[in-house]
Parts: structure tokens; sequence; C-alpha cells
């Protein structure tokens, strides 16, 4: 509570302004202060009456990402603010129902709050039915009420008259979108975001088709069924960012992800965002889709996609892809790994685990000079270890374990292996010395071979392996979760090599 004051006796201060803010660094203590919000929190203070001096650690050289933040009801006082056009009180500890807040003006055409068109309440506490009136916010440009306890159900009439708004942020709240099927929306959204809400219908619902804007698409864990349909790629601009519908029920083939909308990319552009798809952990079967050159990420993990990988990875149109991410792990897929150079330049993160994918790994994987990271557990590949694989010099992970990989143990890895996981193959021989220069190395797993010989004294040189692992550089990347052990797997999981 030392940092925390009660905002109740503040607002009723504040008579006629434009813009109402209350949120201190967007609740990250972890941000630095910005001058431009330093300044607008003193020129609030003061217009302040404060008696008992709560407010005194808003001044001096302090961060203003440590003054005291606000909790407690959200006062009805805030209804006398006559000519507001912004209202941000996101993350903050704020709770009650929102309905207390604006019951004597919203029920009269938000005469009050007529110039109203930002409306923040994302990342508090508030509870209780949202209100109908709301629709009457004819401005209103973007709404974000997520991350709170809303309960009940948004209805058409929530958006009879908001024919300006662009954002709608929703998540992580217990309510219902209840809509009809033949709804058309009096909007076009740019961000919209579901995320653990209800459907009703459960399914996509067919209003998205009048948007032909929307830029992010947010409906992960919304219990929607049946099957994508073809026009859902053409709803997004060609400034489109995310589609997230991953952990719902959805169902059949994915249709080839592809839109006219998005631009072709002759060449790959790092400062160019490509289009982030994540349909994990949904019932979609059949083949692979074909993917367009304009997605950096898909995610197509934890479903029953089944045949070849050459549909997807040897497709030439629309090439050269400027995919970064893929996963494909748990899945159905069968066959070999085809070895199609020069399609996938950009690949940092490939996934095929858990799948029953058979034969050798292709040597043209040497022209996945970016790959970090490289997931194959849990499938039926078989013969070497392609010496190509030495090309990859900027790997972190390899991830083979659950195979049929044989030969001798191999002595090229690069420099930057942080993690490399060998378990349950049939490589043979002496562990060479030259395991010992990769001084990065922090999980060494062997588990489950045919190695014999003895264990280079030098292990205990591999300094790193009692150090945290260290994602510097990879922020977009997250293929670990824990720190690790001073462990080296060489026999059963209860087998540990230590040095004394």
């Amino acid at each position: 509570m030392d940092r925390v004051m009660r905002v109740g006796s503040l607002v009723s201060f504040l008579l006629c302004i434009a813009s109402f803010t209350v949120s201190l660094c967007k609740g990250d203590l972890y941000v630095p202060c910005k001058e431009h919000e330093r300044q607008a929190l003193l020129l609030f203070k003061k217009d302040l009456d404060d008696p008992s001096n709560m407010l005194s650690s808003w001044g001096g050289a302090s961060d203003c990402c440590n003054w005291i933040s606000l909790e407690g009801e959200i006062p009805n006082s805030l209804g006398n603010l006559c000519k507001l056009t912004a209202i941000d009180l996101s993350s903050n500890n704020f709770l009650g129902r929102v309905s207390a807040i604006f019951k004597s003006h919203l029920s009269n055409q938000l005469e009050s709050f007529k110039n109203l068109r930002y409306l923040y309440l994302s990342n508090n506490s508030i509870s209780g039915l949202v209100p109908v009136s709301l629709g009457n916010l004819s401005l209103l440009e973007e709404l974000a009420i997520d991350n709170n306890s809303f309960e009940g159900v948004i209805s058409e009439v929530h958006f009879t008259n908001l024919t300006r708004l662009i954002n709608f942020f929703a998540n992580e709240n217990s309510l219902t979108l209840k809509t009809s099927p033949d709804w058309l929306p009096p909007f076009q959204l740019s961000i919209l975001t579901l995320s653990s809400l209800h459907l009703d219908p459960s399914k996509l619902p067919a209003w998205l088709k009048s948007q032909k804007h929307l830029s992010t698409l947010n409906m992960s864990n919304t219990g929607i069924s049946g099957t994508i349909p073809i026009w859902f790629w053409n709803i997004y601009s060609n400034g489109a960012y995310f589609v997230d519908l991953s952990r719902n029920q959805l169902s059949g083939e994915v249709p080839n992800i592809v839109s006219a909308n998005w631009p072709k990319q002759q060449r790959f552009d790092p400062q160019v965002s490509g289009i982030l798809i994540d349909l994990r952990s949904n019932q979609f079967n059949g083949s692979l889709p074909l993917v367009s050159s304009a997605v950096s990420t898909l995610d197509l993990s934890n479903s029953s996609f089944s045949g070849t990988l050459s549909h997807l990875l040897c497709d030439r149109s629309d090439v050269p892809k400027n995919l970064l991410v893929l996963h494909l792990g748990n899945n159905l897929l069968t066959g070999e790994i085809p070895d199609c150079r020069l399609h996938w330049p950009n690949l940092i993160v490939v996934n095929l685990e858990d799948n029953n994918l058979m034969g050798k790994i292709p040597s043209s994987i040497r022209d996945l000079l970016s790959l970090r990271s490289l997931h194959l557990r849990n499938n039926k590949l078989s013969g070497e270890l392609p010496v190509s694989l030495q090309n990859c010099e900027q790997l972190l992970l390899l991830d083979l374990g659950g195979n049929k990989v044989a030969g001798s143990f191999p002595i090229w890895f690069g420099q930057s292996l942080v993690v490399l996981s060998l378990r349950s193959n049939q490589f043979h021989g002496a562990i060479p010395y030259k395991l010992c220069s990769l001084t990065n190395l922090q999980i060494l797993d062997l588990a489950h071979n045919n190695i014999s010989g003895t264990i280079p004294r030098c292990f205990q040189n591999l300094s790193s392996m009692a150090n945290t692992f260290s994602s510097e550089g990879l922020t977009s990347i997250q293929f670990l979760d824990a720190s690790f052990s001073v462990l080296v797997f060489l026999g059963s999981p209860t087998q540990r090599l230590q040095f004394l």
C-alpha cells in the first residue's frame, strides 16, 4: 500500500479537461519513465488539492514509474468530466462495476461524453456487465476492456453507433460475444482481440467477411469449431501483422494461407515485419497449406495434418519465402524431409518433432545459414548426420532425440551450440575431445546410444553448464524455458557425471 493511493478524492477536482490518464508506465515498473509522461503527471498533480501530501513522491529526480499508483473503485465523479476525448485507467488496481461509473451519463444520449474517442480500462479488476449504452459513443475509435472481470453478453446493440471504432480489445474476460449470422457491423476494424471469450454461435463469425482492413485478429481459446472458410485470408489488409486462432476446435483442411492483399517481397527485408499465423492446438487434418511469402511465422503444431512435407516445402510459387519460424510439431506427417534448395533461406527456427518422418536429413540444410533452433525429436529419421550442417554456424539448439540416426559421434559442431540432444539414437564410438571446445554448451544429452570408451576429462572445462541460459538477441525465439543444471546425460536418466 506504500506505493498506492485512492483516486476517489482526486477526480472530483478534474473538470472540463480533454484527457484523463492515470496509467503509470503501463503497469511495467521495469520500463523507464518517459519525459512526456513525467510532465503530464506533474501537470496533473499541479491542479490537485493534496492536503495529506499523498503525492509527495511525484517530483524530484525519481523515476515516475516508481511514483504512487492508484487503486480502489473508480469514482462516480469521473462522470463530471465534461469534455473528455480520452480516458486511460489501464494497468492499475481498479475494481467495481463499470456501470456505476457511467450510470447517470450513458443513459442520456451521452451528452457529457459526446467527444470521447479513446476508452482504456485494460488490466484492472473491473467486474459486472458491459453497459449497452457504450454503443452510443459515436466518436469512439478505440475501446480496451481486456484483462478484467467483465461478465455477461456483448451483443450487436453494444456496437449500434460505433461507426468509427477501429480497435477493440476484450480478451481475457468472462464474456460472451453473441451475434446473428446476418449481422453487418457498422465499423471497419484494424485490431480485434477476443482471446478466451466465448463466441455464440461457436464458429468463425460470418461478419468478419465484411472487414477489409484487419491487421490483427486474436480469437484464441474461444471455443470455435468448424472450418476456416476460403475468404478468411482476404479480410486482412496489406499491413496485416498477426492472426491467432490457436487452442480451438477448428477442423478440416486449412485453405492456402495467401491473399491478394498481401505484398509480394522479391527479397528478404529484415525491416519489414511479416505476418504471424498461429493455428496451433486445433483439429485440422489433410495436407499442409501453401504459404505466402508475406508470412514470417507459421505455427501449425498440435493438430492432425498428414501427408508429406513436399507439398509445403517444395512449393515454387511466390518464392523466395520469407518465413523465419516454422512449427509443424506433433502432427501425423510422413515421408522424408524433402531436399528443396533455396526456397526457405531465412528460417531461424524449424520444429518438426513428434511426427512420423523418415529417411535422411537432407544435405541442403546447409542453405539455412540463419538457422538457430532445429527440433527433429521423436521421428523415424535414419542415416548419418549430414556434415553440411556445419554451415549453420549460428545454430544454438539441435534436438535429434528419439530417432535412428547412426554413425560415429560428429566432431564438426559449430561453436555456438548451447543445447545438443542426440538421445536415443544409434551413434557409436568414443566421445571426441573436440566436443570440449563447445564452450557455450549448457545441455548435452547422449543417453541411450552405443557410445563407448572413456569420458574426456576436459568435460570439466564446459563451464557454461553452470550458468543460466541467456537468450540475448533471441527475444522473438523462445525455445527454452528453464535454467540448466550442471548435468551431462550419458546413460540412463539416473546417471549423472559430476566433477569434483
